[in-house]
C-alpha cells in the first residue's frame, strides 16, 4: 500500500487507499470496507450508492489482488474487510511530478502554470458547489495527462480538520488565518492559499517556507 487518503474512524467507517499495481505499474485507489460498516444501520445516498456499486461489480470475491488491482469487490480475508477497487487511472502525484520536473528555469516554469492552473480551477469547482477540500498537499493531488497533451488536476483525501499539532508536514500547506486562529474551519481561501504553496513547489523544487526549505524536491 502506498498511502491511506483517509484512515476508518468512529466518522468514516470505511477506508481510502492507494495501492501499487505492480503488473501495470501504476496506483490505484482502493476503498476499504470494514466490518464495522456493514454492521451500521444507515440510509445515507453515500452508502447506498456503495452498495449499488458492490452489487453491480458482481458481488464480492474469495480472495483480494496481489499483484494486480483489477476492478471489481474483493474480500481480505485477514480483517474481514472488503476492498472495492475502481479501475480509475490516478496518474502521477504532485509529488512525484515535483521530483521529475527539470531544474528551475523557464521550461519548468511554464509546466509548472499549466498544472497549477487545472489545480486551481479544480478548487473553483469545489467552491462552485458550496465545497472546500481542507488538506490539498503535494502527495494527495493527483496528475492525469490526457490525450490532447493537457493535463488534469485530481484531489484526493478530503481530510478531517486537524489542529496544527496534528498536521505534522501538512502545517506547511495551512494558510495563516488557521495558524493565527481567525478560523477554525477550512475555507475556499485556504484552499488557493495551499495552491499557492504547491505552485512554489512546482516551479522552484522545494517548499518557501524557511523550516522545509531544506526539504528539496528535486
Amino acid at each position: 500500500m502506498l498511502h491511506v487518503l483517509r484512515a476508518a474512524s468512529r466518522s468514516w467507517l470505511s477506508q481510502i487507499e492507494i495501492h501499487f499495481d505492480s503488473l501495470e505499474k501504476r496506483a490505484v485507489p482502493v476503498k476499504r470496507f470494514t466490518p464495522q460498516w456493514f454492521q451500521a444501520q444507515s440510509t445515507t445516498v453515500s452508502t447506498l450508492k456503495d452498495i449499488l456499486v458492490l452489487e453491480r461489480s458482481g458481488g464480492v470475491a474469495p480472495s483480494c489482488p496481489i499483484d494486480s488491482w483489477c476492478s471489481g469487490a474483493f474480500q481480505d480475508g485477514a480483517s474481514g474487510a472488503v476492498l472495492l477497487v475502481c479501475d480509475e487511472e490516478l496518474g502521477d502525484s504532485l509529488f512525484d511530478r515535483c521530483v521529475e520536473l527539470p531544474v528551475p528555469g523557464s521550461a519548468r516554469e511554464a509546466e509548472a502554470l499549466t498544472i497549477l492552473r487545472s489545480l486551481i480551477q479544480a478548487t473553483v469547482d469545489l467552491d462552485s458547489l458550496g465545497m472546500v477540500h481542507g488538506r490539498i498537499r503535494a502527495e494527495n493531488t493527483w496528475l492525469q495527462h490526457l490525450p490532447n497533451g493537457d493535463c488534469k488536476v485530481l484531489l484526493s483525501d478530503f481530510g478531517e480538520s486537524r489542529s496544527l499539532e496534528e498536521q505534522g508536514s501538512d502545517a506547511m500547506f495551512v494558510a495563516p488565518e488557521l495558524v493565527e486562529g481567525q478560523s477554525t474551519t477550512p475555507t475556499h481561501a485556504g484552499d488557493l492559499f495551499s495552491c499557492g504553496v504547491l505552485g512554489y513547489a512546482l516551479a522552484m523544487g522545494r517548499y518557501p517556507w524557511p523550516l522545509a526549505a531544506s526539504q528539496s524536491l528535486c
